[in-house]
């Protein structure tokens, strides 16, 4: 297990580390890319990802803070149907508030948007997504646990 200093020392953290089921990403470090970010098995590929919370809608469709994550194939290949699903639930759902303001009709209205509330939410959840800050590091929910188990581990109670 490795030491982190305390809370006072914090930014001098210079590593990525797990803690409670969640990758912490303190500022200005990288994650590892060269493992699957879900699964731990070797990356194919890297990509950017736009880390948003799920909860919070204004940052569904926003520019957030960007880190570089590593994907296996199969994650690349879900991914790339995830996005492809929740853009196409967008554009229905803008479809469907569109035509409910021209018929005039409440249920289309609300089913327009209840699909523009649920692509913007799956949007902002694949493959990783931000939880609750906590000061200068980054917790990043999604992370798996054969990529975690490959992190150091900081069970302590100092504020980090």
């Amino acid at each position: 297990m490795t030491e982190y200093p305390d809370y006072e020392e914090a930014p001098q953290v210079t590593h990525v580390f797990s803690r409670g089921g969640a990758l912490h990403v303190p500022e200005g470090t990288e994650v590892p890319t060269d493992s699957c970010v879900r699964c731990g098995r070797p990356s194919k590929e890297v990509i950017s990802k736009m880390v948003r919370k799920p909860l919070n809608p204004l940052t569904w469709y926003t520019k957030q803070t960007a880190i570089n994550i590593g994907l296996c194939k199969k994650h690349i290949e879900d991914r790339k149907v995830g996005v492809a699903l929740t853009y196409s639930l967008l554009g229905l759902g803008v479809i469907f508030v569109i035509a409910g303001a021209i018929s005039i009709s409440i249920g289309m209205i609300a089913f327009g948007l209840v699909a523009i509330v649920v692509s913007g939410y799956f949007r902002a959840r694949i493959p990783i997504y931000r939880s609750e800050p906590e000061g200068w590091i980054l917790k990043v929910e999604g992370a798996g646990k054969g990529f975690l188990k490959q992190l150091p581990v900081y069970e302590g109670t100092d504020g980090v």
